[in-house]
């Protein structure tokens, strides 16, 4: 691995970790070629099958958990898995639609699961409905982000580090700023630095980095930016017409103006 705190990046594509897993969870998608979110869910996954004993894969929860892979792939490491999300919510009809509730095999496309593992809830990620101690592993990819103000935001952090038990382990995507001024890049969308990172993430959810936070992607990852317009435009149009491919390859820095911004994942432990 090339560490579990850093920016996604062009050469973790050819880690064989990474790409083992991404195939595992996307067995269908991984050929068309580098994407983020793929990086985001392997890096969830890599988590829980490395630094997790075997002992403790009893529940895992998923924060801002939508319709991903994660959740899915998830349940043949988990005896249970909890995907939360504001699925009865209007505002984000693609990512939580609110059939996910009863029926989440809609969404696991041919990610394998075991669904008799899989329960979801409509809950809210900055009050969490369980009680302190109660999941072994706590997983949320680019969602975090999106829950409102910086208060907001280390609401959820504070939530998932309270009901992780001591020892477990929390994966978190969310969006690094690489270029540009950090801050919001529209009112619900919060692109962090490294320093937004530790504050409102990191230090509020009582856990610590499993290593050093790694924070500058490499010069050939930046050099080959999508622009946001067309991504936006591209997942629309994928959305309705059911192609599962971006137009541009590799999906992994989104630029806007002057500013651009790619995932950053964070591995944090409870300690004991």
């Amino acid at each position: 691995m090339r560490g579990w705190n850093k920016p996604c990046e062009i050469e973790d594509f050819a880690d064989q970790h990474v790409s083992d897993a991404i195939r595992r969870v996307f067995p269908s998608d991984a050929a068309y070629g580098a994407y983020r979110k793929h990086w985001e869910i392997a890096m969830v996954v890599l988590a829980a099958e490395n630094l997790l004993a075997e002992s403790t894969h009893s529940r895992a929860l998923g924060v801002g958990a939508g319709t991903e892979a994660s959740n899915f792939y998830l349940t043949n490491l988990f005896d249970e898995v909890i995907a939360t999300d504001l699925y009865r919510s209007v505002g984000w009809p693609f990512d939580s639609p609110v059939d996910m509730i009863e029926h989440p095999e809609r969404y696991a496309r041919d990610t394998p699961f075991r669904a008799e593992r899989l329960r979801v809830h409509h809950m809210d990620g900055r009050r969490l409905e369980f009680e302190d101690a109660s999941f072994d592993f706590i997983y949320s990819c680019g969602s975090i982000e999106h829950f409102g103000s910086f208060d907001d935001i280390a609401q959820a952090a504070r939530e998932m580090g309270r009901t992780l038990r001591p020892g477990g382990v929390i994966a978190i995507s969310t969006e690094l700023c690489v270029a540009g001024d950090a801050g919001y890049l529209q009112p619900d969308t919060l692109l962090l630095d490294v320093r937004m990172l530790r504050e409102l993430i990191v230090e509020p959810s009582g856990c610590r980095p499993v290593d050093e936070l790694c924070p500058s992607p490499s010069r050939a990852t930046l050099a080959a930016p999508v622009h946001f317009g067309a991504a936006g435009l591209d997942r629309v149009q994928m959305h309705y017409s059911g192609r599962r491919h971006w137009s541009q390859y590799p999906h992994i820095v989104i630029q806007d103006g002057t500013r651009a911004w790619t995932s950053f994942h964070l591995t944090l432990r409870k300690e004991s």
